[in-house]
């Protein structure tokens, strides 16, 4: 896993909080960073990073 000073180097300040924090109800309560296993998993939590992005 990520530490944060990683993710900050790899996504800033504010994309690190959202790629590393659960989302309420979504991606079986995990964070789209760990849930990313395959094809599947990695387009779901896509969709779940988009709809983050347009609430921002």
């Amino acid at each position: 896993m990520l530490s944060d000073d990683e993710a900050k180097k790899l996504f800033g300040d504010g994309a690190a909080r959202i790629v590393r924090q659960a989302v309420d109800g979504k991606l079986d309560g995990r964070p789209p960073l760990i849930y990313c296993r395959d094809e599947r998993t990695f387009l779901a939590a896509l969709g779940v990073l988009q709809w983050i992005a347009q609430t921002l």
